[in-house]
């Protein structure tokens, strides 16, 4: 799993909306993330 050193999210609750950053080691890590979760979610 890559790792990633620092996460930031933000959250609505009265909107129901939220969001994160996510701040990886190098761009490898990055791809390889962005490759699991959008494997999972097709």
């Amino acid at each position: 799993m890559p790792t990633w050193p620092s996460t930031s999210w933000t959250e609505d609750p009265q909107r129901q909306v939220a969001g994160g950053v996510y701040l990886f080691a190098d761009a490898a890590c990055a791809v390889a993330y962005v490759e699991k979760h959008v494997a999972r979610l097709i």
